[in-house]
């Protein structure tokens, strides 16, 4: 079973995106929702966690582009040029990065959340 956390995040993003039950939230389709505590089996809670993991792919979070947080930040960037290629270690690599390209990807999770950046809404 996944973390519990984890499952926890993704339920509190599933209810943020369905307005109420009948706007198509799959643990509600499955009658999960109105199940009451006593009903719930061990099985149940795999299935719902189940049914969240396959709605968080389906619902990945997305970071905005570093072009788009500059901008949010009052910044207007100009960006022109290529940069070297380093492995995670900081080491230099054969070729070259084009700016433009890397500026307009959305930011990585880790470094997103490292840097407090929200998430776009959906």
């Amino acid at each position: 079973m996944a973390e519990f956390v984890e499952i926890m995040g993704i339920k509190k993003r599933m209810d943020n995106y369905y307005e109420d039950c009948a706007a198509g939230c799959p643990l509600c389709l499955t009658n999960f929702c109105s199940m009451s505590e006593e009903s719930l089996t061990a099985e149940d809670f795999k299935e719902a966690e189940k049914i969240m993991l396959e709605w968080a792919k389906e619902h990945p979070i997305v970071y905005p582009t570093w072009i788009e947080w500059l901008q949010s930040l009052g910044v207007i960037p100009y960006l022109s040029g290529y940069v070297a290629k380093r492995d995670d270690d900081g080491n230099y690599l054969d070729g070259h990065v084009n700016v433009n390209e890397v500026a307009h990807k959305p930011i990585p999770v880790d470094i997103a959340q490292k840097l407090g950046i929200d998430p776009k809404e959906r």
